[in-house]
């Protein structure tokens, strides 16, 4: 019986872990409230902040800003270069925004307000692909494409969730299989 507890307790613990990283995160545009704004100097830009940060599919950007004073605009490579707003792929105006990094590839935001978009109030997120495995152990920093680059088309497909039940399992049986042993050199 105890030994039946016992691999209850350590499944329901790899069930917990899976949860946790299975787990989309909200992440707060800049790290600090109120960050949607023109940048005091080159060096304090959004895209440094972004190229610090590691995006994954399913993570939510998030956006505090004055509602009526500005606006978050989803833009294509072409128009964030240009700071253009005319045509947005989608247009947030509520000052609360959130937004689901649904695939991986690069994301263009640009502020509505032209002057400000170009002295610097935009951001370019790369989302890391849920499908490849990444062997680099430094600090986990994302690259961005510079805004000087040429427009890129990209027909990037939907990914797949990582499968995290594969490791999960692994986990478990891994656990089992050491408990099972465990009970057998008792006996």
């Amino acid at each position: 019986m105890a030994l039946f507890t016992t691999v209850i307790t350590y499944l329901l613990i790899v069930l917990l872990l899976l949860i946790t990283l299975s787990e989309a995160r909200e992440i707060l545009v800049g790290g600090e409230e109120n960050s949607w704004t023109i940048p005091s100097s080159s060096s304090e830009t959004l895209n440094k902040w972004a190229q610090k940060t590691r995006f994954k599919v399913g993570d939510v950007l998030v956006w505090h800003y004055q509602p009526g004073n500005d606006t978050v605009l989803e833009v294509t490579n072409e128009d964030y270069v240009t700071c253009i707003s005319m045509d947005p792929i989608r247009e947030y105006h509520d000052g609360n925004t959130k937004i689901k990094l649904e695939r991986s590839g690069a994301y263009y935001f640009i502020t509505g307000a032209y002057d400000h978009c170009q002295k610097g109030l935009k951001l370019n997120v790369v989302v890391m692909s849920s499908n490849v495995h990444h062997h680099n152990h430094g600090h986990g920093i994302s690259t961005a494409p510079s805004p000087a680059l040429p427009p890129q088309t990209s027909n990037v497909a939907p990914h797949h969730k990582p499968k995290l039940i594969n490791f999960g399992m692994s986990i478990a049986f891994g656990i089992i299989g050491s408990l099972v042993a465990k009970y057998m050199l008792m006996i």
